[in-house]
C-alpha cells in the first residue's frame, strides 16, 4: 500500500482583478528550472467561470506567486457547451506544445447542469489559452447520459488516456437537487475523439453520491489517484480520497486514514477538495481547495516521494 504523509503549506492568494472572486480547481504544470504556470477558476459577478493562468516557481520545498494572473479563457458564445463557464481541470504536454483540458458549463432550466470536456491549446511562454474549436471533445451520450467533467489526461503506452467525472443520475430531495456521479475512464489516439469504459473506475460508495476530480500519476511502478468524494452520512461536505492500480484500470481505494485532514480552524477547516498533484524532483505538490467549493480560494500540501 502506497500512502503519502501531506504536510499543509498554506493558502495561496493571487490577485483577481476587479469583479471577479473565488479560486477554484486549481492545477500546475512544471515547465523546467523551477518555473511553474498555475491555473484556477474564478468567477466574475455574473457566476460565470473563467480560466487565469500566473506565473509560480518552486523553491526550497515551497510554491512562490510570481507576477499577477492573466484571464485566459472566458465562457464559450451562446448555446455552445461552455456558455456558462470554463473551469480549470489540467495541464498536459503534447507534441510541440501543451494542452489545457478543461470543463464546459451549461445551466439547464430545471435548475440541473450539464457539462463537457474541452480541450484548447496552452502556450507556455505566454501563458495564454486558444480554442481549436468551440465544441467539447466529450460530452454526453450513451455512456455518460448526464454530463462529463473534469478531465485528467497523459500520455500512456503510446495512446491518450483520460479519466474524468461520469453523471449517472440526478435526484430532487425536498427543494434540493443531488447529482450522483463517478470516476470513468476513457482512452484516443489523438486525444480528439474517445472512447469510455462502460463501467466506471471508481464506483460509488454506500451513502455516497458524489465523486469528483480525480488526478493520477505513474510512479514507481503503480498508479495514484487523488479524488473528491461525498455522501449523505459521514463526509457530508467533499474530502480528498486516494486509490492505487498497478494497471491504471482497477482501482484500489485507501479510505480508513484520511489523505487530507480538516485544519482546526480557517479556510479548510470545513472541506478540502478538488486535488491537483504534480512530481517535482523529490517531492509531490497537492494544489487543492478549501471550504464552500473555493469559495475561501486555494493553497497547497506537500509530501515526500
Amino acid at each position: 500500500m502506497a500512502l503519502f504523509s501531506w504536510e499543509k503549506m498554506g493558502r495561496l492568494d493571487p490577485p483577481l482583478p476587479t469583479g471577479f472572486s473565488e479560486g477554484r480547481a486549481p492545477c500546475a504544470l512544471p515547465l523546467g528550472g523551477g518555473r511553474l504556470a498555475l491555473a484556477f477558476t474564478a468567477l466574475d459577478a455574473a457566476r460565470k467561470s473563467h480560466v487565469f493562468v500566473c506565473p509560480a516557481r518552486l523553491a526550497e520545498g515551497g510554491i512562490r506567486l510570481e507576477g499577477e494572473p492573466r484571464l485566459a479563457l472566458s465562457p464559450g458564445e451562446l448555446g455552445q457547451f461552455d456558455e456558462d463557464g470554463a473551469m480549470t481541470s489540467c495541464l498536459t504536454p503534447r507534441p510541440g506544445g501543451f494542452y489545457l483540458f478543461y470543463t464546459g458549463w451549461q445551466l439547464l432550466r430545471s435548475g440541473a447542469f450539464a457539462f463537457g470536456c474541452g480541450r484548447a491549446l496552452f502556450d507556455s511562454d505566454t501563458l495564454e489559452v486558444r480554442r481549436e474549436f468551440p465544441g467539447p471533445v466529450l460530452a454526453k451520450d450513451p455512456t455518460n447520459p448526464l454530463l462529463c467533467a473534469s478531465p485528467y489526461v497523459l500520455q500512456s503506452n503510446g495512446q491518450w488516456v483520460m479519466w474524468y467525472v461520469s453523471g449517472l443520475r440526478w435526484e430532487r430531495r425536498e427543494d434540493h437537487l443531488f447529482h450522483y456521479y463517478t470516476i470513468r475512464r476513457a482512452v484516443s489516439a489523438d486525444a480528439l475523439r474517445w472512447e469510455s469504459d462502460p463501467e466506471p473506475c471508481i464506483a460509488l460508495r454506500e451513502h455516497e453520491y458524489a465523486i469528483a476530480r480525480p488526478c493520477v500519476l505513474q510512479l514507481d511502478g503503480l498508479w495514484h489517484m487523488w479524488f473528491s468524494h461525498r455522501g449523505f452520512t459521514g463526509n457530508t461536505t467533499y474530502r480528498i480520497g486516494y486509490a492505487d492500480s498497478i494497471d491504471g484500470l482497477h482501482w484500489r481505494r485507501h479510505d480508513a486514514e484520511p489523505t487530507l485532514e480538516l485544519s482546526a480552524e480557517g479556510w479548510d477547516s470545513e472541506m478540502v477538495c478538488y486535488p491537483a498533484v504534480f512530481a517535482h524532483e523529490d517531492r509531490l505538490y497537492m494544489l487543492y481547495n478549501g471550504n464552500g467549493f473555493g469559495k475561501s480560494g486555494f493553497g497547497y500540501a506537500v509530501a515526500k516521494r
